[in-house]
C-alpha cells in the first residue's frame, strides 16, 4: 500500500497527497495524522508532530471549493490541480 504523505526532495515538504484516515511516521520521528471521516464527508483534518516546518497538501483536480485553514485562521481558498504550501522555514507546525 503507498502512503498518501511523502516527503518532496526538492523543497524538503511533507506532502499529503490523500485525505482517508491515516497516520505517518518518516524515520526522522516526524509524523502526520489525517484523520476525519473523508470520503464520506468534505472535511479531513491534518494533525502534524516533530517539527514539520513546511506542509504542502495536494487539491485534486476535480475539486471545488477547497478551503484550508491553519490553526483555526481564516481559511484560504486552495486551487485544484495545485500543490500549495503552508509554512515557512521559521514556523513550527
Amino acid at each position: 500500500m503507498l502512503s498518501a504523505v511523502q516527503m518532496n526532495a526538492t523543497n524538503k515538504a511533507v506532502v499529503v497527497s490523500g485525505y482517508s484516515p491515516s497516520v505517518s511516521t518518516f524515520g526522522d520521528g516526524k509524523s502526520v495524522n489525517v484523520s476525519g471521516q473523508y470520503p464520506f464527508s468534505d472535511t479531513a483534518i491534518v494533525t502534524t508532530a516533530g517539527g514539520i516546518k513546511k506542509l504542502q497538501l495536494r487539491a485534486p483536480c476535480w475539486t471545488e471549493g477547497v478551503l484550508v485553514s491553519v490553526s483555526g485562521a481564516v481559511p484560504t481558498h486552495a486551487a485544484p490541480c495545485n500543490l500549495p504550501a503552508w509554512g515557512s522555514p521559521s514556523r513550527q507546525w
